[in-house]
């Protein structure tokens, strides 16, 4: 009976060492699955502010070439009326030497 016994205690002793096993593995793999969950997110709150930086520079440039354009507009558009200013002058002047002659 004591033989009996002492099998039953070894036999208990070492299925308490493979749940202690197969615990300590299930938590290391909890453990890996996690540090990979967290590295992802990582990853992507990374690319995230990469894509809002490229955002941002291409808003700035869009920005930078609209301002440009309104005043290479507002150059063209002086530039009309100083034109238009100058031939209604030469016809003022025209009109006047003619009305002389």
């Amino acid at each position: 009976k004591a033989a009996e016994e002492e099998v039953a205690r070894k036999k208990a002793a070492e299925e308490e060492v493979a749940r202690k096993k197969a615990a300590q593995e299930e938590s290391q793999r909890k453990r890996a699955a996690e540090a990979d969950a967290k590295e992802d997110e990582e990853k992507a709150a990374r690319a995230k502010a990469a894509e809002e930086e490229v955002a941002r520079k291409k808003a700035a440039e869009e920005e930078v070439a609209r301002k440009k354009a309104a005043q290479e507009e507002s150059q063209r558009k002086r530039a009309a009326e100083a034109d238009a200013k100058e031939d209604e002058e030469k016809a003022a002047r025209a009109k006047a030497a003619e009305e002389e002659v």
